[in-house]
């Protein structure tokens, strides 16, 4: 008997989202009109996003559908019930789902979570959060480099992300900064780095409470937090891929592209200075760290005193915080 070609249901789950409009300000072809990001909240959660046009808003039911489909964490899965929230209030739009209960109505904790998002934007150089022109070539070569030789050690063998790195330098007066080495599970590969102990908790907290069944969390935007994401490259911003490929940074491989991002409720909450600068040399301690110690049989936990660049780290590994 040969296979089915029909398309499988998503499942329905228990869950309350809220659906919200939100101007994008970049110029677009007249013809086509504005453009708008469709942002979809579960919880304290951003569960996805997808730009729409503005031909496109008389109904949302495609766009809300492809989110259930390809959440931003979790499975797939289809709310209940679904709150729209009408900020933008030049068009009436309908969401036409079926067996799914949709109201109107306001929604001031999706308001706060997209203006979070939009101030985290604004901080950035033209809406990039990777400015060129503000570091020297030595020091984007350096953290692409780092990159490419963390791909090659691959720590996540052997490296659970409870498996905390703790983090303290000097220089840069960080006292005890945590960073989580993701890539185990083979699902996403990368490095999250916490400005303090609760913030890590707070991360975990939300991530275990959106992770029923198994599935994934989610990083909530205002817990202070820096994640060096090794995405593939088509996910990955192209001015930044045209820059890599222009002055010949070094890149693992198409799957395995560097992009940093800096997640904070404000700016105080990270140290003053060059914050690029210190989390490449944080990255390039943590390598010569896990290259010099992870693949040891019979681990303990052990401090190690890195310096890089006349920058002195101390390192300890492995570090639970969730015991």
């Amino acid at each position: 008997m040969g296979k089915s070609n029909r398309r499988k249901k998503t499942p329905q789950v228990n869950a309350h989202w809220i659906v919200g409009l939100t101007d994008i300000k970049i110029p677009t072809n007249p013809l086509e009109g504005k453009i708008y990001l469709c942002s979809v909240m579960e919880g304290e959660f951003l569960v996805g996003s997808v730009v729409v046009k503005e031909s496109g808003l008389d109904s949302l039911s495609q766009e809300v559908e492809s989110i259930c489909n390809k959440p931003q964490f979790g499975a797939p899965r289809r709310p209940k019930t679904i709150l729209f929230d009408n900020r933008t209030k030049h068009k009436k739009v309908r969401i036409l789902l079926e067996q799914i209960e949709v109201t109107t109505g306001n929604s001031p904790e999706l308001d706060e979570v997209i203006d979070t998002f939009w101030e985290f934007m604004q901080r950035m150089k033209k809406g990039d959060e990777w400015d060129y022109d503000e570091h020297p070539a030595d020091l984007m070569e350096m953290f692409f480099s780092i990159t490419n030789r963390w791909v090659e050690v691959a720590p996540w063998v052997g490296i659970f992300d409870y498996e905390l790195l703790e983090i303290s330098s000097k220089k840069y007066k960080l006292k005890k900064w945590y960073a989580s080495v993701m890539g185990n599970a083979g699902e996403s590969y990368g490095i999250l780095l916490f400005p303090s102990r609760s913030a890590y908790q707070d991360f975990f907290r939300n991530a275990k409470s959106a992770s029923k069944s198994k599935q994934r969390g989610g990083i909530k935007l205002k817990t202070p937090i820096i994640a060096l994401n090794l995405d593939e490259s088509r996910f990955v911003e192209k001015n930044l891929r045209k820059a890599a490929m222009v002055n010949h940074w070094p890149v693992h491989s198409p799957k395995f592209f560097p992009n940093l991002e800096i997640y904070s409720e404000n700016t105080r909450n990270m140290p003053s200075g060059d914050v690029f600068e210190m989390v490449t040399e944080i990255f390039a301690a943590m390598l010569t760290f896990v290259t010099k110690y992870h693949f040891q049989e019979n681990l303990e936990q052990e401090t190690h005193e890195i310096i890089i660049d006349k920058s002195d780290f101390t390192i300890t590994f492995p570090v639970y915080l969730n015991e």
